[in-house]
Order: C-alpha cells, then sequence, then structure tokens
C-alpha cells in the first residue's frame, strides 16, 4: 500500500530538533509530518541550557519560556576541581527542564496544526525517491529529514 504525502516534508525524529523544525515549517506554510519511534511523550530527562540564539528562536515559533516563569536565568558558570574554583566567567543563558521544553514544542507542533505519530518504527528509508516504510505502507514525500 503507498500512501502519497508527496508535498509533505518527513521529519523523522521527534525529539527537541525534530520538534523545533515542525514548528518553523508549521509557521511558514510548509506542510510536514513528524515520525516517533516512541510511544508517548516521556517524563524523564535532565536540565537544558539555552544560549540568548535559542531563546530567540523559541521566540519567533511563539515559545516564551521567560513568560511561563519555567527556567532559571543563569549569569555565573563556577568550573571547580577537588572543591577548589578554578575560574568562573559570566553566562546569559537559562536553563530549564528538558520535558518543560519538549512539552512546550508538543503544544506549539500541535497548536500550529502538525502532525505527530508517536509508535511510528520506521523499516526502511528510502532517500532516493523520499520515502519511508512503516509496516507495510510505503509513504511518499517531498524531502526526509532526520532530526
Amino acid at each position: 500500500m503507498i500512501n502519497d504525502l508527496s508535498e509533505h516534508i518527513a521529519i523523522v525524529g521527534g525529539g527537541i530538533a525534530g520538534l523545533s523544525l515542525g514548528c518553523f515549517l508549521q509557521k511558514y506554510g510548509i506542510k510536514n509530518v513528524i515520525y516517533e519511534k516512541i510511544d508517548k511523550i516521556r517524563e524523564h530527562g535532565s536540565g537544558i541550557s539555552l544560549s540568548p540564539n535559542g531563546i530567540r528562536i523559541l521566540n519567533e515559533i511563539g515559545i516564551n519560556l521567560e513568560e511561563k516563569n519555567l527556567f532559571y536565568n543563569n549569569k555565573l558558570s563556577l568550573f571547580k576541581y577537588l572543591y577548589k574554583d578554578l575560574v568562573s566567567i559570566n553566562i546569559d543563558t537559562i536553563t530549564c527542564s528538558r520535558k518543560v521544553l519538549y512539552q512546550s514544542l508538543c503544544e506549539k507542533y500541535i497548536q500550529l496544526g502538525g502532525k505527530y505519530n508517536f509508535n511510528s518504527d520506521i523499516k526502511k528509508l528510502d532517500n532516493t525517491n523520499s520515502c519511508i516504510y512503516i509496516d507495510d505502507k510505503r509513504i511518499n514525500f517531498k524531502h526526509i529529514v532526520i532530526a
């Protein structure tokens, strides 16, 4: 069976990179579909720090972690060795949990009309013909991005 999504971009991988790309494409009216191997959003993860460039990108797609007050604003990074301070560096980053960032991206992607397919175990990827195979289905795309 062949499904034709040849006007869409397939994003293989629904993590932070895949969701960020999906949000940008949706924002600019470029059809896309995300395929993720896991079966649901996971509740685990560690902290992630974002530089001003990363914050600007999130703001551009409509995610403002600062507004949600779901972050910590780091102003100093301290490096230690054997419990002694080595050096400190002024920084301008925010840190939030991976879960908060991931959920914010998922919510925005869905809000923008994106289609997120969990539990998508891709059996084969044919980049030459821009198609993927899930179970016995071949799905054609305009482009395929691995994120």
